[in-house]
């Protein structure tokens, strides 16, 4: 019964342009969050095994020194802490070991807080501090 009633029902043309409008909105949306993403990307990139290596377990000894949520996940590409508090301003973080095309890796930075507050210290300033203890020598 269904079937036969979305075959019969007739969308009039106002319907038709909120419809469309909708799917456009949608789509610009969609497109203006991935470009977002792309623009603030934070990643340390490495190149060769044991560079990434050495730059993956100072990442991990980071987070674990540096987060007050716990390390939830920690694997060869994933560094994953608890879920940020609605009631704290502390950050969470969370580091993924993403391969390039040039047979190089970049160490995915992201660090957020709750939604409700400023976070302390601010993403920025915390890659900043991350990127300097992982590539130190």
């Amino acid at each position: 019964m269904p079937l036969f009633f979305l075959l019969h029902f007739r969308v009039t043309r106002p319907c038709l342009a909120v419809l469309c409008a909708c799917a456009v909105l949608l789509a610009g949306c969609v497109a203006t969050g991935r470009a977002v993403d792309e623009q603030n990307r934070l990643a340390v990139p490495c190149s060769g095994t044991a560079q990434c290596d050495r730059y993956w377990a100072r990442a991990l000894d980071w987070v674990n020194q540096n987060s007050s949520y716990p390390v939830k996940n920690a694997t060869g590409w994933a560094i994953l802490t608890e879920v940020p508090s609605e009631y704290k301003f502390d950050l969470a973080y969370r580091v993924i070991r993403w391969p390039r095309d040039d047979g190089g890796q970049d160490l995915v930075f992201t660090a957020n807080c709750s939604p409700f507050l400023p976070c302390v210290p601010q993403p920025a300033t915390a890659f900043e501090k991350f990127r300097a203890y992982v590539i130190a020598p």
